[in-house]
């Protein structure tokens, strides 16, 4: 088989950061319920990945959240991880009825969000840090 002509020394190994100061208009592509509760039994959302509509210069980046805790009727507001998960409903307009609520709905919505630039295991990576109502 011949060999495919690319420079590899000449290719990028990190991505431009991502402005943390600006909003950014993007859609759910992906969001799934844990498939076991947290250690403190509550249930969550992970893999949620969005996809960046806009600003046009970080088209197609993505910004992601592995938890997000799902609270009940009758949880009690304790940190800000508590209020995630209202707020992603509100922003994205995610669907949600009288008798719950299904992650797959979330899939193809849209809204507003900020981010934050982190650092997982050695590698930079782009955590939702707000979703804007």
């Amino acid at each position: 088989m011949p060999r495919i002509p690319v420079n590899i020394s000449a290719l990028p190994r990190e991505l431009e950061n991502l402005d943390e100061g600006i909003p950014y208009h993007g859609i759910v592509r992906s969001c799934d319920l844990a498939d076991l509760p947290d250690k403190n039994g509550n249930l969550y959302l992970t893999n949620i990945r969005v996809e960046i509509l806009d600003p046009e210069q970080f088209k197609g980046r993505a910004a992601f959240v592995n938890y997000m805790k799902i609270m009940g009727d009758s949880d009690k507001v304790q940190t800000e991880l508590d209020i995630l998960f209202p707020r992603f409903i509100d922003a994205f307009k995610v669907p949600f009825y009288d008798d719950g609520f299904d992650p797959i709905d979330a899939i193809g919505c849209d809204g507003d969000f900020t981010v934050e630039m982190d650092e997982y295991q050695g590698r930079k990576t782009v955590r939702v840090k707000n979703f804007l109502l």
